[in-house]
């Protein structure tokens, strides 16, 4: 499974700690919202990269593409988002869903898109006493039930064991049942052959998502480990970033907010003496105690 887009792309010795745990739940996170109401920091100019066309062969039956927006909670804060106008450059159908239309009360904000015409689309109540067969799945509330799917936003919780269990059945009578959840080593959506993620992090192209990195400067160290899901870990402390292209100087641009809510922008670049490392400029802000630039050494 494929997708495609049309994207141009815009010294510190090594210690650290091992990756092999499991990564931060999104309900750990309520002290501090992934993408603000307005931005109190100068960030990088966004390349807008244009949609998210998901590719599937001839024999592939594919029927939804996810992808996961963040810690948001309503559409107003979703609307306000300094990173609107770059979801709907990505999903440019997101602009005509006017309100989420399941809303477990936690977790993060998805987007799901129907891949087929006239599908029939129903979303469950999912629970830990279901997964543990103390209760059927039968006896779940049902959220929503459409026989005319179209683009909708959904806010649930993928951590383990799910939260909620989507129903879909095509035109032509291909039919998925599937209870969303995420990877525990970097929190990156567990998606069957019929689901394709199209969530948008290219963070994952400078650094592997659920390793830590550590720059040393002397008295000065600081590990980071990025997940799929927008949370960051500084130091083990968990915060928050959305990563995006940027046509400032070729680099990746990468927002954050720490656990105590400060916020920084910085510009990301490969390392050209060792590729799996990455260098980092703070544009604004919160630079992380390191200075103007930092070297990121993988563990």
């Amino acid at each position: 499974m494929m997708w495609t887009a049309l994207l141009a792309f815009g010294s510190c010795s090594s210690t650290g700690t091992s990756h092999d745990g499991q990564a931060p739940n999104a309900d750990t996170m309520a002290e501090a919202q992934m993408t603000p109401a307005k931005a109190s920091i100068s960030m990088p100019e966004i390349m807008f990269p244009g949609p998210l066309d998901p590719v599937w062969g001839d024999d592939e039956v594919m029927l939804l593409a996810v992808a996961n927006l963040g810690d948001i909670a309503s559409i107003e804060q979703l609307h306000a988002s300094p990173f609107y106008p770059l979801f709907k450059s990505l999903y440019p159908e997101i602009e005509s869903v006017k309100k989420i239309e399941v809303n477990t009360g936690s977790g993060q904000l998805w987007y799901v898109e129907p891949l087929a015409p006239g599908m029939s689309l129903a979303i469950n109540e999912y629970d830990l006493a279901m997964f543990n067969g103390e209760k059927s799945e039968n006896d779940g509330k049902v959220y929503y039930r459409t026989e005319d799917a179209r683009p909708m936003l959904l806010r649930m919780s993928a951590d383990d064991p799910g939260s909620v269990k989507i129903n879909v059945v095509d035109n032509e009578g291909h039919s998925m049942s599937w209870i969303p959840t995420m990877s525990p080593a970097d929190n990156v959506l567990r998606a069957p052959d019929e689901v394709t993620d199209i969530t948008y992090h290219p963070i994952d192209w400078v650094a592997e998502l659920g390793r830590d990195y550590t720059c040393d400067m002397g008295g000065k160290q600081v590990t980071l480990r990025f997940y799929g899901n927008g949370i960051l870990a500084i130091n083990g402390k968990l915060g928050q970033y959305v990563s995006y292209h940027t046509t400032h100087n070729d680099a990746l641009a990468l927002y954050y907010r720490d656990a105590n809510g400060r916020e920084g922008t910085a510009l990301l670049s490969k390392w050209e003496q060792d590729d799996r490392a990455f260098n980092m400029s703070n544009y604004s802000g919160y630079d992380l105690g390191l200075g103007k630039l930092a070297t990121f050494l993988p563990q």
